[in-house]
């Protein structure tokens, strides 16, 4: 016990090595098939993380316990990194029926079928999934040369109804708060009176928060309602001006733009996170400063960063700055804004090139998967709410290609990303800093984008100050399934 142990932290540092050390000690001891099935499932998924070719050898020779999700899920991962397509799809015929049903496993399963010349039972599998607006629902309009399904149905409220709401008097203290300005208050107050709310009078409160004009408490409200298909509610589009000109000034498409900020703030103004990202955009404080000297915006503390305007020049300089990192392709720039430059260059392909899609679904942190799927979902249904034709992902998905050789260090520091996770292949550690480093790993459950391109269960943008339930819950787009 203790020996399997020890072997797995060493696969912490080297998997192979651990390997060759597990394999000399059964050499020399007898072990059981439980301890040999541990330390492969361990080294393994490690080794999957790290986008090891060994990885698919050391799952597959693991006997699968139905119930370990993450061994399930890493096994699919590295055959699809692996371009394996029949081990994928066997290993997705491997988990528990229910998860099957969720959209990222229908497309993968469609795709390994085209790939194997199964072309009518992809077909049939992608045009369900295509009728769905989420990032996979996308991936298989795309395939299909389908229009999106966006699928908007407004939240209707009788007068009696919204009457009713108004009448209620913490929702009338939040307002009184709300309109003197005491923000942080209304929030709390507003947060507290919703939680003893059903899912119908969730829906007629987040849309008196519209009408308010609050409407970092109306996405966080309609996504707790589980009504996901109010575009108007949940993707509201907020500092249009200010968007589109900073996005014009950069050279960038507002539609992604729009997508970072709904994901990384929610349009909470003042969102700080608890590493001390800043507003709408999340930006850290040295990213803030180092991207202000860059565009002559002085900063002079992070009063000056949570600025609207500034916040959102700033964002959309880095934001710029990371797509130049990457030679324009927007997939490897949005997991770049969320995790760091040199972190994403750490998760490039060995050898050869590799398709977008498994790129990003085996990205080694559950966040910033997550992340990356949310963003360019939030983009092509932002694009649909400013009125103009959706850029469609795989225009933002280009071919990933191994990086090329380095030929001298590039300066600037590399803010950690929101998890620590396992470690992955050594990354210079020199870099420009992330937009914003990550606190916390997202559970890789399913990430359906229910409505809008959101995840089943949406993934919480950060909370403002001193605020310990300001997230919205169920709601992110792009979870993997849905916005």
């Amino acid at each position: 016990m203790v020996v399997r142990h020890g072997v797995v932290r060493l696969a912490a540092r080297d998997p192979a090595e651990a390997v060759r050390r597990w394999q000399a000690i059964k050499e020399r001891h007898q072990m059981f098939g439980e301890d040999d099935n541990y330390v492969f499932r361990h080294v393994g998924i490690i080794a999957a993380q790290r986008h090891m070719p060994e990885a698919l050898v050391w799952l597959s020779a693991v006997s699968a316990d139905p119930a370990d999700e993450q061994l399930h899920l890493w096994r699919v991962r590295a055959a699809l990194r692996a371009g394996e397509w029949e081990t994928a799809r066997r290993f997705i015929a491997a988990l528990p029926e229910e998860q099957q049903r969720e959209g990222r496993w229908v497309y993968w399963k469609a795709r390994s079928l085209e790939i194997g010349g199964k072309k009518r039972e992809a077909e049939k599998l992608l045009r369900v999934l295509a009728r769905e607006r989420s990032y996979y629902g996308f991936l298989a309009a795309d395939r299909l040369q389908a229009e999106y399904a966006m699928q908007h149905t407004p939240v209707a409220a009788t007068p009696e109804e919204v009457t009713a709401m108004l009448a209620r008097p913490g929702i009338q203290m939040a307002q009184e708060l709300y309109r003197i300005g005491h923000i942080l208050d209304a929030r709390r107050q507003w947060n507290w009176v919703i939680q003893h709310l059903n899912n119908r009078e969730l829906s007629v409160a987040a849309l008196v928060a519209s009408q308010w004009g609050w409407h970092d408490r109306a996405i966080l409200t309609a996504g707790r309602s589980k009504n996901y298909d109010d575009l108007e509610l949940r993707f509201p589009v907020l500092y249009r001006e200010q968007i589109e000109t900073n996005a014009s000034a950069q050279g960038l498409d507002p539609g992604w733009v729009y997508g970072v900020v709904r994901q990384e703030s929610a349009f909470v103004v003042d969102a700080r996170s608890p590493v001390g990202a800043l507003g709408l955009m999340q930006l850290m404080p040295a990213t803030g400063r180092m991207t202000g000297r860059r565009l002559n915006v002085p900063i002079r503390g992070r009063e000056s960063i949570l600025n609207i305007d500034n916040n959102l020049k700033l964002g959309t300089g880095y934001l710029k700055e990371v797509l130049q990192r990457n030679n324009g392709h927007q997939t490897l720039a949005t997991a770049s804004y969320n995790a760091g430059p040199h972190r994403v260059t750490s998760w490039l392909p060995d050898g050869k090139a590799i398709d977008a899609e498994v790129w990003v679904e085996t990205i080694p942190f559950n966040e910033t998967r997550d992340y990356v799927r949310n963003v360019l979902a939030f983009a092509a249904v932002y694009d649909h709410r400013l009125g103009i034709r959706p850029v469609r992902l795989q225009a933002r998905m280009p071919e990933v290609v191994p990086p090329k050789p380095q030929t001298g260090a590039i300066s600037g520091q590399d803010e950690r990303p929101k998890r620590a996770g396992l470690p992955l292949r050594p990354a210079a550690l020199a870099s420009v800093p992330s937009a914003k480093p990550q606190t916390g790993a997202i559970s890789g459950q399913d990430e359906r984008l229910k409505g809008a391109g959101l995840p089943l269960r949406p993934a919480a943008p950060v909370a403002p100050p001193d605020t310990a339930n300001d997230k919205p819950d169920g709601d992110k787009p792009g979870d993997a399934d849905d916005p």
